[in-house]
């Protein structure tokens, strides 16, 4: 789970979470999810792309406050990861987001099946 505090920035002119800030804070937790299990699985020379997002916005935020962000892998299949988050401000969900990945050799740029060392890690 990632903790973002909400900023004076992240508001727009009624003082309301500006969607732009919730699609960071969502970029930002997919970074630090993907990255992590790629760092656990030991797989080295790969890298992602983000494919699709898709975010349903939910209920209005404002400043101050934190957000939690919940991270989980939705399916692995061949040469992508679909990854979903959640965002949530207390007992409140702000906004849902499924991010579709899709995995590369970071030496030749082509697309690759996501190595099985990964995927252990992914359907853990």
């Amino acid at each position: 789970m990632s903790q973002i505090n909400i900023r004076h920035s992240d508001q727009d002119s009624r003082g309301n979470v500006h969607h732009l800030s919730i699609i960071k804070w969502i970029a930002d937790a997919r970074v630090e999810f993907i990255d992590g299990m790629i760092k656990k699985s030991g797989v080295k020379g790969i890298d992602y792309v983000l494919l699709n997002l898709n975010v349903d916005f939910l209920q209005e935020s404002t400043d101050p406050g934190a957000v939690n962000i919940i991270s989980e892998v939705v399916e692995v299949i061949g040469k992508s990861l679909t990854t979903r988050y959640e965002v949530l401000r207390g007992d409140f969900t702000i906004a849902k987001a499924d991010c579709i990945n899709l995995f590369f050799d970071t030496e030749t740029k082509k697309t690759i099946p996501i190595p099985e060392e990964l995927r252990g890690v992914l359907d853990e």
